[in-house]
């Protein structure tokens, strides 16, 4: 009631209900009764006078009204794929099983970013995401081609007198960051997609990491975008009325199927680029380069990165190099564990650690 514009006027005994007032845009006054104790013999009917005095005065239908009431705690993520092809709103049972897959990797995305925004998210997700992503509640379809709805619940605010509203957001709780995070990244996804194709350049979507955008989330889009009968693909936000969101952020996107391919290069790119944590590299030995008197040597691997044979550089302590030439000398596979990156057409194997050579294979 509170969040809809009306005012508590009068407070009816301690436990028994109160009087709220709303004035519409017309002038027109409304008032209601807010019974509080449901072993009233009235209770139902003073719920049902409720009920059709806030559908005159919000003009909109009671069942709209009680599945907003259901839903107060909680924003409501809605994704719809608006197609001819779903006015009955049915899909295809694999496309479905694909489509409640790529709306969660969309909203574990939005969660990761929530807690740190980087252009690629490896396997292994933050705690405090995947902590997330087990309280968030699949809710009935809704008609409307078809449209596959989620609730994230969201703790009421609970302001102290003297609150500065600047510190507010710092303190939204996670469950509200994360769908914050993720009406911000889908309306910078937009921003970006027109930005590339006027500039011809990744930057749009390199500038847009910093508002949640990464190869995670696009891969989710181009995903959930990607079947095709899908015309548009929709994205809404209902905000629950028991947390206020600032006035100007984004609630609905809109997403052209032409806007996959784009969604993809970036994923891939982003990919291609980032550096990969704990990534285990397994191959043979196929360069040795040390420097007259140093300790470090310069170690080249050739392996399998992402489907594809790469040479990958690995700088060694003088240990760990001598166990390389080993390897190399009688040309057994060799693996180690680091941070893998991309330098130019090069890969470097940053930190590396845990070398193994591979015992030799009797014939």
């Amino acid at each position: 009631m509170r969040s809809r514009g009306w005012q508590q006027v009068e407070r009816i005994g301690e436990e028994a209900g109160s009087v709220w007032k709303h004035a519409s845009q017309n002038g027109e006054g409304f008032e209601i009764l807010l019974p509080y104790d449901r072993t009233y013999g009235d209770y139902l009917p003073r719920l049902a006078d409720l009920l059709g005095t806030l559908e005159v005065a919000e003009e909109r239908s009671k069942p709209a009204i009680v599945n907003d009431l259901l839903a107060s705690t909680v924003d409501v993520i809605r994704i719809q794929l608006q197609s001819a092809a779903y006015l009955d709103g049915t899909v295809p049972i694999e496309d479905g099983v694909r489509f409640f897959a790529h709306a969660r990797d969309l909203l574990l995305a939005a969660a990761c970013a929530a807690v740190q925004p980087n252009p690629v998210y490896q396997p292994r997700k933050p705690t405090q995401a995947t902590d997330y992503m087990n309280g968030v509640r699949l809710a009935q379809t809704e008609r409307g081609s078809y449209v596959l709805t989620m609730h994230s619940s969201v703790p009421p605010r609970l302001e102290a007198n003297g609150q500065n509203s600047l510190f507010r957001e710092m303190e939204e709780p996670f469950e509200r960051k994360v769908t914050l995070t993720l009406a911000r990244a889908l309306a910078a996804v937009r921003t970006a997609t027109e930005g590339a194709a006027v500039s011809g350049t990744l930057q749009p979507f390199t500038d847009a990491v910093a508002h949640g955008v990464s190869a995670n989330l696009c891969d989710a889009l181009a995903g959930l975008g990607m079947h095709e009968a899908t015309e548009t693909l929709v994205i809404q936000v209902s905000w629950a009325p028991v947390r206020a969101v600032p006035a100007n952020m984004p609630s609905l996107v809109r997403l052209n199927s032409d806007t996959v391919p784009v969604l993809r290069e970036v994923a891939r790119v982003f990919r291609e680029n980032a550096p990969r944590d704990d990534f285990e590299l397994r191959g043979v030995v196929v360069g040795l380069r040390r420097e007259e008197g140093a300790t470090m040597g310069h170690v080249t691997i050739a392996a399998i990165v992402d489907g594809n044979l790469r040479k990958v550089l690995v700088n060694l302590e003088s240990n760990a190099y001598q166990h390389a030439i080993e390897a190399h000398r009688r040309e057994q596979p060799i693996t180690c564990s680091g941070e893998l990156v991309r330098e130019g057409r090069s890969y470097l194997l940053r930190n590396p650690r845990n070398l193994f050579v591979e015992p030799e294979v009797s014939p």
